[in-house]
C-alpha cells in the first residue's frame, strides 16, 4: 500500500483502543470498580467494559441471575428451577458466556463468597441437559469446580469445552464413583489441558477409578501440571502412565502403595520427566524416598515432601534418615526451593532418647545446593544445629531468601536444650544479604555476647517467627535490644506458646499488661520454660522493643534536624 504524503491515517479504530484500555484496567486488584461505571457511559463503552467484567467469575451465580425471573427463583440464600427452560431462556446466559475466561462453583461456597445464594443442583442438570456435547461457555480457559453430589458432578460436564485449559476438580465425601468416572471421560477428551488438580477433603474416600485416571493421562499429552492430591493407592498404580508424560513441569502426588513402586523398574541413566521442575510428593518415608531416589525422579527447581508415617506416633529419626539420604543423591545441584515436613496420626510419647531431636549430620546433604533460596523443615521435632551450623549453613547458600528450621516443634523433651542462640539471628544478619523470613526455635538466653553496638546492622529481613523459643525474665531485655538494633526491619517478631500464636496484632502498648493472677502455678513459677512464664517474657519483649523503635525513631529524627542546621 502506497501512503501518500499529508493523507490522513487510521491508526487504531475507537473499539481497539477502548479495548487496549480496559486490558490494562483489568490488570488492578480494583479492576471491578473502575470498569462497572465505564460500561454505563455509552453503547460502546458498554460493548468494550463488559468483555471484561465478565471474563473472570468467582461463582456460577451471575449467569444464573441472566435467566428469566419466571423460571429461576433467586433468595438472598438460595437460586432454585421453577418451571423447565426453553431455548429463548438461555439468549442473555450464551451472550456473556462467550465473554467468560474462568469460572467457579462450590456446593459450600468459600468464606470469601458464602453470602452468595446456594445454586440447586436441578439448575446445573439444566445446563447439562441443554448442553449435552457443546458448551455455554465457548471460550472458558480455567475452572474450579468443588461438589459432592452427582447432580454437581453432572453440571461440570457441558463446561468442558475445546478451549479449556486447567481444571481444578475438589471432590466431596458421597459422590459415586461412576459419576467422576463420566467426568473424567470428559476431560480426557479436550486435547488442549495443560493443567489438571484432583484433590479431596481430608480423610474423603477417593472415588478415582485406575482405569478411567489411566486413560486421561494416556490422552492429556501437553500436561504441564498435574495435581493428584487425593489419598488413594490408585496414584501409585497409574504411575507408568505417568512417567511417560513428555511436558510435566509441576507434579503433585500421593503415594501408598509401596508394592506398586517396587512393580516400577529402577533408576535409569537419565532423570525420567526431564522437564520437571517442582515437585511434591505425600507418603510414607519409604515411599517417598524410594521414589526420589530408585524412581529417579529429579526436579530442578522445587522439591516439596510431606512424609506421613502412617505407622508411628510420634517422629522417628530412623524414618527421616531415608529421605535426606535421597536428597544427596540428586546429580543437579540447582534446587531452589526445599520444603520438608513430617506428620504422624498419633500423639504418643517419644520413648527412644535417639528420636528427640534430628543430628545436623543427616541434614548435611541439604547444604549442598548452593543455589537454594527457600527451606523448610517442620520435621516435629527440633534440629540439633548449632550457632556454628548456621553460620555454614549461611555460608554456603548466600542467597538464601527463607530459612525455616522447624519454629514450633511438636515434640519436644523436657531434657533438650535449643543449641541455636541468639548468636544465630546476628550471624543471619551479617552474613544473609538477601534474607527476608525466617524461622528459629532458639535459646533467646544465650548469644546476646555476639551483638556488637559499634556495629551497624542493615538486615533486610522482614519476618521473624520465634515459635517456642526458650527464653527467661533476667534476659527480656537483651533480646529486645538484639532484636531492635540487628534486626532493624523487624517490627513485630512472632512466637506460639501451647496452642496460642502471639506477638502479632499488638495495636495498643496498653493492652499487654499481664495480670500476675493469672501465670499459673507455684510449679510453673519454679519452672523458667512454663507457658505462663514465657508468655509473660515474651509479651515483656514486645513492650521493650515498641519502645526502642520509638527511641530510635526520635534518634534519627533529631540526627537529620541538625543536619539541616
Amino acid at each position: 500500500m502506497i501512503v501518500m504524503p499529508g493523507s490522513p491515517q487510521k491508526a487504531l479504530a475507537t473499539d481497539d483502543i477502548l479495548s487496549l484500555i480496559f486490558e490494562t484496567l483489568y490488570q488492578e486488584s480494583t479492576s471491578y470498580r473502575i470498569i462497572a461505571p465505564c460500561s454505563r457511559v455509552n453503547r460502546k463503552f458498554h460493548a468494550a467494559a463488559h468483555r471484561w467484567l465478565w471474563r473472570s467469575l468467582p461463582h456460577l451465580m451471575p449467569l444464573v441471575s441472566l435467566l428469566p425471573e419466571d423460571a429461576v427463583e433467586v433468595t438472598p440464600t438460595s437460586a432454585t428451577l421453577k418451571r423447565p427452560l426453553i431455548q429463548p431462556d438461555w439468549k442473555k446466559f450464551v451472550e456473556y458466556g462467550r465473554c467468560v475466561r474462568t469460572i467457579a462453583h462450590n456446593d459450600a461456597p468459600s468464606t470469601p463468597y458464602r453470602n452468595c445464594p446456594q445454586i440447586d443442583p436441578s439448575i446445573l442438570l439444566a445446563i447439562a441437559m441443554h448442553w449435552p456435547h457443546t458448551s455455554p461457555l465457548p471460550n472458558l480457559v480455567e475452572i474450579q469446580w468443588s461438589t459432592g453430589t452427582k447432580r454437581g458432578a453432572l453440571g461440570l460436564l457441558p463446561f468442558c469445552t475445546p478451549s479449556l485449559r486447567s481444571v481444578q476438580f475438589v471432590i466431596k465425601p458421597g459422590l459415586p464413583a461412576p459419576v467422576m468416572d463420566s467426568v473424567l471421560e470428559r476431560l480426557a477428551n479436550q486435547s488442549g489441558l495443560e493443567s489438571l488438580t484432583i484433590s479431596s477433603r481430608p480423610h474423603a474416600t477417593s472415588p478415582v477409578s485406575q482405569s478411567a485416571l489411566d486413560t486421561l493421562l494416556l490422552k492429556q499429552r501437553r500436561l504441564k501440571k498435574l495435581d493428584l492430591s487425593f489419598d488413594s493407592p490408585v496414584q501409585s498404580h497409574i504411575l507408568p502412565t505417568l512417567l511417560t508424560l513428555p511436558n510435566l513441569q509441576v507434579l503433585h502426588i500421593t503415594l501408598r502403595d509401596m508394592d506398586a513402586l517396587r512393580a516400577i523398574p529402577p533408576s535409569e541413566v537419565n532423570p525420567r520427566m526431564p522437564s520437571l521442575e517442582k515437585l511434591w510428593v505425600i507418603g510414607s518415608p519409604s515411599a517417598t524416598s524410594y521414589f526420589i531416589h530408585n524412581v529417579n525422579i529429579r526436579p530442578s527447581h522445587t522439591l516439596a515432601v510431606h512424609s506421613v508415617d502412617y505407622e508411628a506416633e510420634h517422629p522417628r529419626v530412623s524414618g527421616l534418615a531415608p529421605i535426606f539420604h535421597a536428597i544427596d543423591t540428586f546429580p543437579s545441584r540447582e534446587l531452589t526451593k526445599l520444603d520438608v515436613m513430617v506428620s504422624h496420626w498419633g500423639q504418643g510419647e517419644i520413648e527412644n532418647p535417639d528420636d528427640y531431636a534430628m543430628p545436623s549430620r543427616l541434614l548435611e546433604p541439604i547444604w549442598e545446593f548452593s543455589t537454594l533460596i527457600t527451606i523448610r523443615l517442620d520435621l516435629g521435632i527440633p534440629l540439633m544445629l548449632t550457632d556454628a551450623d548456621v553460620r555454614r549453613i549461611v555460608t554456603a547458600l548466600p542467597n538464601l531468601q527463607n530459612l525455616n528450621l522447624g519454629a514450633e516443634p511438636r515434640y519436644t523433651h523436657d531434657d533438650f536444650v535449643p543449641g541455636m542462640t541468639l548468636a544465630t539471628l546476628v550471624t543471619i544478619s551479617t552474613h544473609c544479604r538477601y534474607i527476608s523470613c525466617v524461622s528459629l526455635f532458639i535459646n533467646a538466653t544465650k548469644g546476646f555476647e555476639a551483638y556488637n553496638p559499634l556495629v551497624h546492622y542493615d538486615s533486610p529481613l522482614v519476618s521473624l517467627n520465634l515459635g517456642r523459643s526458650w527464653i527467661e525474665s533476667n534476659y527480656e531485655e537483651n533480646v529486645a535490644i538484639l532484636i531492635s538494633d540487628v534486626l532493624p526491619n523487624v517490627e513485630n517478631p512472632q512466637y506460639t506458646i501451647g496452642d496460642e500464636e502471639e506477638g502479632e496484632g499488638f495495636e495498643d502498648d496498653n493492652t499487654h499488661e499481664v495480670d500476675d493472677d493469672d501465670e499459673g502455678t507455684a510449679e510453673d513459677h519454679a519452672d523458667p520454660h512454663c507457658q505462663a512464664t514465657m508468655t509473660k517474657c515474651w509479651r515483656n519483649v514486645h513492650l521493650m522493643l515498641s519502645v526502642l523503635r520509638k527511641v530510635r525513631r526520635l534518634e534519627r529524627q533529631r540526627i537529620a534536624m541538625s543536619a539541616e542546621r
